[in-house]
């Protein structure tokens, strides 16, 4: 299963233009964008995901965590790149 979906063309190629595209983002939101990708994994709503990054990222405020979450989700949605997080 791994090598059928690790080895798709198509989406290796869109995970490639994405990792170019983020070359250029902050360290601080790739942090944040990161934290977002792991805690969506879980069900809960917008509010609570802000809150649970803001937990674990106390040093960053929750308008940055906001901020960098809607630039994640529009970044990979627009990309069309396959993290399931991201598609719910």
């Amino acid at each position: 299963m791994f090598v059928e979906e690790g080895c798709d063309r198509d989406r290796t190629d869109k995970t490639r233009r994405l990792a170019r595209l983020l070359l250029v983002w902050p360290s601080t939101d790739l942090e944040i964008a990161a934290t977002i990708d792991y805690g969506e994994r879980r069900a809960m709503s917008k509010g609570d995901l802000l809150d649970k990054v803001r937990s674990i990222r106390p040093t960053r405020r929750r308008d940055s965590i906001a901020r960098a979450h809607a630039e994640w989700k529009k970044l990979v949605r627009e990309m069309d790149v396959p993290i399931k997080s991201v598609r719910r």
